[in-house]
Order: C-alpha cells, then sequence, then structure tokens
C-alpha cells in the first residue's frame, strides 16, 4: 500500500516538483518503506527548494550521520538514530561468523519480561537467543565504544544519563519463519540500567529471509497526535549496524524463512550499554 501512495507522490511532483507538502510526504514514505537513500535524496530536494523546516532537516541530519535530540512538539518528531554500514572487514565478518556459528547449539527460545513475568511469550517475541559471550564481543565492542565516541551518542540521541564502561549486555539473536518481537522500550521491566541500544546484523549470502526490518516509533506529539506514518523502517543490512536510545519504543517484523537452521535466519547482535540517570 505504501509503495503505491509513493507512487503516486511521484506522479504528482512530475507536475510540481518543488511542492513543500509533496515532498514531505516523500519523505515520510521513503523512511517508512525502509528506503533511506531515497527519503535523503527527498530531504535534499526540500531543503534546496524551499531551505531548512524542523522534521527536513532532523530527517536529513539522522540520514546523514548527524543525529539530534528530538524535541517533542504539536506533531509526531522522527528518533534519532545512528546506522552504519561495512562496520567489520572481510576478515573480521568471517571470524565473526565463526564464533556466532560455534553458538548454534546454545541458542534457546528468547524469554521475555511480560506482564510481572518472565518467560517464553511467542505472541510478544518469536526468536533464538544466546549469551554472546567474548569471541563475538571483542570484534564488537571496540567498533561500537569507539561509534559512541566519536558520534557523541550520549548527547546526539538525548540519552539523559552517562554510560559505565563496566555494564554491557551482549547477547546473539536469531529469528526464523513467523519470529517477531512486538512494540517495546530496551529499559522496562527489570532493565531499567539500559541507556543505549546496538544492533549489529549479520547474515548469510545469499539472504535466506525476507522481513524482519526495526521499526523505531516516531516520539508522539503533545495530546498524543499521530501521523498514518509515523515510524522508521530499518532493514537488516549484514555488516551494519544501528544505534538508538534503549528508550525508543520499536519493533521488529515478522520474519520469513523456508529453512530450519537458525543461521539461515535474520540474525543480530544485541548490545546494551548500562548506565545511571539524573
Amino acid at each position: 500500500m505504501l509503495a503505491g501512495v509513493r507512487d503516486a507522490v511521484q506522479v504528482r511532483l512530475e507536475q510540481r516538483p518543488s511542492d513543500a507538502r509533496l515532498l514531505l510526504q516523500l519523505v515520510r514514505i521513503h523512511r517508512a518503506l525502509g528506503d533511506l537513500d531515497a527519503a535523503a535524496e527527498a530531504c535534499a530536494r526540500y531543503l534546496a527548494a524551499h531551505g531548512p523546516a524542523p522534521e527536513i532537516s532532523r530527517v536529513h541530519g539522522i540520514l546523514s550521520g548527524k543525529p539530534a535530540p528530538a524535541t517533542p512538539g504539536s506533531e509526531p518528531a522522527p528518533v534519532p538514530f545512528l546506522p552504519v554500514r561495512d562496520v567489520l572487514s572481510p576478515a573480521e565478518q568471517a571470524a565473526l561468523w565463526t564464533a556466532v556459528e560455534a553458538l548454534r547449539a546454545r541458542l534457546e527460545p528468547s524469554a521475555v519480561k511480560w506482564q510481572g513475568g518472565l518467560g517464553v511469550e511467542p505472541s510478544v517475541r518469536r526468536s533464538l537467543r544466546a549469551p554472546a559471550g567474548a569471541a563475538v564481543t571483542g570484534l564488537l565492542l571496540p567498533r561500537a565504544r569507539a561509534a559512541v565516541v566519536e558520534h557523541r551518542l550520549v548527547e546526539a540521541l538525548g540519552i539523559s544519563g552517562r554510560l559505565t564502561e563496566d555494564r554491557i549486555e551482549a547477547e546473539v539473536v536469531a529469528h526464523l519463519d513467523g519470529g517477531c518481537f512486538g512494540a517495546h522500550t530496551d529499559d522496562g521491566y527489570g532493565h531499567q540500567g539500559r541507556l543505549l541500544t546496538c544492533v549489529y546484523y549479520l547474515h548469510r549470502r545469499p539472504r535466506s529471509f525476507s522481513g524482519g526490518e526495526l521499526l523505531l516509533h516516531d516520539v508522539p506529539g503533545r495530546g498524543g497526535a499521530e501521523e498514518p506514518v509515523s515510524f522508521t523502517r530499518i532493514p537488516p543490512h549484514d555488516n551494519s549496524v544501528v544505534f538508538f536510545a534503549a528508550d525508543v519504543r520499536h519493533e521488529v517484523l515478522p520474519v520469513t524463512c523456508e529453512r530450519a537452521d537458525p543461521l539461515d535466519g535474520r540474525l543480530s547482535v544485541n548490545l546494551w550499554f548500562h548506565g545511571t540517570r539524573p
């Protein structure tokens, strides 16, 4: 449906190429479809024609690797996040894959804290997980820590608090057919110490699954106002990572995968940086 709306907007833009409302719609639709490169191009078109505007400038900054904290207003605001591609070298990717492969036998159904208890609840979260271990974190943590410093992520993502070096959680997660995780935040239900989420994606090539995109929900506007499209979809590209604040509402969309081997599914390494809040 969104693809059809995008096509209709693009046809109208052929007659009115500088129309501000149509360009804004195009930016929203592209980010909801997960076509972030096209969203960045639409932002550039808007800025060239009309100059800075709050939502356009925010999205352009995020997609240019310069996120800024979201300020609640009368309308929903895109949450800041930092996407990074080509995180590891080919040799490092091979080493990470070997480390993840060694964890295959330790993968077990993911538990979730839900309605006051801890247990497996497939209607909320359906995946397999295992603690990441030193071989995995040894490859990813140095890159993640460097990005936190280089991009000043505590400030850029609007995190209220200070990260501590001595507490980082790490897990490997596999989503197979039907795998998903409903809308949630990472700092609730007993995880209040989490401040920053980092998700690294990897998969076999050619890819054996579809779906599994990450949805980051926009910050609601005052009075709970919502737009019909108020989220950013992030595809799980191999050797990519995304950072966002642990209190951001997000979800993992359902996965389709015909194979039973967890390593054929949507794989991720999830890192959570803990800290203290004021």
